[in-house]
């Protein structure tokens, strides 16, 4: 990774990585684990967070994105999320007023997404990549233009999480590859457009619709 300009700031700190200055907080001080949390002024179309940052001469792994890091105010086009990250909070990627990112890659480590913590207005393509991850019922704001039409399953993915659609009415078709074996409950609920699944071989069991 690329190492960056970091600064004290109180408890937080800041990191520059590819020109754009993030605001982080120490979460696990043993394990050198960050969380990216508000306060950062994000310019331009397109950011990546990194998997590291540096601060008072150590290396930190970035695992956490709370609320509000993404927001409205911010003009973003394309956004990277660290295979590093596990947690996603509530509302933590928001953007209601353009259509900025069109698309987005869930991390394989992510464990954790919390209500409407993706809300993107204008998001077409979601790529699915997360192993292993709880998603609160209401995980993605899906109404209207918000609502994703069309879902890619990364080849790390063995189980569609429970409630992973639920509600999505632009969706009208899936694929579900050989390499998931399990969908949860209620992953496909109220896709009023959905008319075709495609299953792999590989799926054992599926759960509550």
């Amino acid at each position: 990774f690329a190492l960056g300009i970091a600064e004290a700031n109180a408890a937080d700190f800041t990191y520059t990585y590819e020109n754009v200055t993030l605001s982080y907080q120490i979460v696990d001080a043993t394990n050198r684990y960050v969380a990216v949390v508000p306060g950062s002024s994000i310019t331009g179309n397109y950011l990546i967070i990194p998997e590291q940052v540096e601060y008072n001469g150590l290396t930190y792994t970035v695992t956490e994105l709370h609320y509000a890091v993404i927001s409205t105010s911010n003009q973003l086009s394309s956004i990277m999320l660290p295979n590093t990250l596990r947690l996603i909070e509530h509302e933590a990627i928001v953007q209601t007023n353009i259509t900025g990112i069109t698309a987005l890659t869930i991390p394989e480590n992510v464990d954790t997404i919390g209500y409407n913590g993706i809300k993107l207005k204008g998001l077409k393509t979601l790529t699915w990549k997360a192993r292993n991850c709880k998603l609160n019922p209401n995980w993605m704001y899906v109404y209207d233009s918000y609502a994703p039409e069309e879902i890619v399953f990364g080849k790390e993915v063995k189980k569609v999480p429970d409630y992973f659609c639920r509600n999505n009415g632009n969706l009208s078709s899936i694929v579900v590859p050989v390499n998931v074996d399990s969908i949860g409950n209620y992953a496909f609920f109220s896709c009023t457009d959905l008319s075709s699944v495609a299953l792999g071989e590989s799926v054992k069991s599926i759960g509550e619709f």
